[in-house]
């Protein structure tokens, strides 16, 4: 390990993933552990399930902590929620499954040591990108991100990839103002960034074999889109984020005081 590289959190939000979550870990370790710099893996079960929960305590990983609570709240809430545990100097997220090939994690971490970027995030539309998945999906991403940069003016070419790299004051300053607990919490979390001006971004390509038993329905979609609309009403006409009389971390914990997890370890 080299003590001159900074730490890396990251974060890998988990709901029925009981059947890969085993081989997911494991890789994601591997993939970190090629790197060489200190690092910690923040597993959120977002809906508490034993048989994941034993998965990620059997693995002879100590850097490995686990975060679980009963009600399925959201993969942005427990994104959110993991960040705010996190000690790296770079904080990032993945998601749980295996369809995102891990070596995206590596390839986002030394991207920001070369580019000092505020975000990095990969890219299904890059030119090295290697992607299958459904013909319905891509309909739907490429709608959702018209209407992303027709009102929220975010500058990224793809904003949904489970997979992003923050620095800490970015987390600092963004994430305690994050609302939506939801699918669009990324978009949320890339504007909120923006307007605040954290507006560095630099894309990476990715490998993604899409799992056809994914999780996301088709409402998750129309809610994704409300969130959205949401975000819009908040950054653009209540300019909600710009506020200077609220305490941020503060409204953090109490909006989600009834919700605070158990920290297991």
């Amino acid at each position: 390990m080299d003590p001159k590289l900074p730490k890396l959190s990251i974060i890998i939000p988990a709901y029925k993933a009981e059947d890969f979550l085993e081989e997911s870990l494991k890789r994601k370790i591997n993939a970190i552990n090629s790197i060489g710099c200190d690092f910690e893996i923040i597993v959120v079960l977002d809906g508490f399930s034993p048989k994941a929960s034993e998965i990620v305590k059997s693995l002879s990983e100590s850097r490995i902590k686990l975060i679980h609570y009963k009600e399925n709240l959201g993969k942005g809430f427990a994104v959110a929620y993991g960040m705010r545990q996190a000690t790296g100097d770079l904080i990032g997220y993945i998601d749980a499954g295996i369809d995102l090939h891990e070596s995206i994690i590596p390839k986002m971490y030394r991207t920001q040591l070369e580019t000092a970027a505020d975000i990095v995030y990969g890219n299904k539309k890059h030119k090295r990108s290697v992607v299958n998945y459904p013909i319905g999906r891509r309909i739907y991403s490429y709608i959702y991100h018209q209407f992303v940069k027709l009102f929220l003016d975010v500058n990224v070419k793809d904003s949904q990839t489970g997979a992003k790299l923050y620095t800490k004051s970015l987390v600092d300053e963004v994430i305690p103002r994050i609302l939506v607990k939801r699918f669009a919490f990324e978009v949320e979390i890339l504007s909120v960034a923006n307007r605040l001006g954290f507006n560095h971004f630099v894309e990476v390509p990715v490998f993604l074999q899409a799992d056809f038993a994914s999780t996301v329905k088709f409402k998750d979609g129309i809610q994704a889109l409300w969130d959205t609309f949401a975000v819009y009403y908040r950054l653009k006409l209540r300019r909600f984020y710009d506020r200077k009389d609220v305490e941020w971390n503060e409204l953090f914990f109490d909006l989600n005081e009834n919700l605070i997890p158990e920290l297991v370890r």
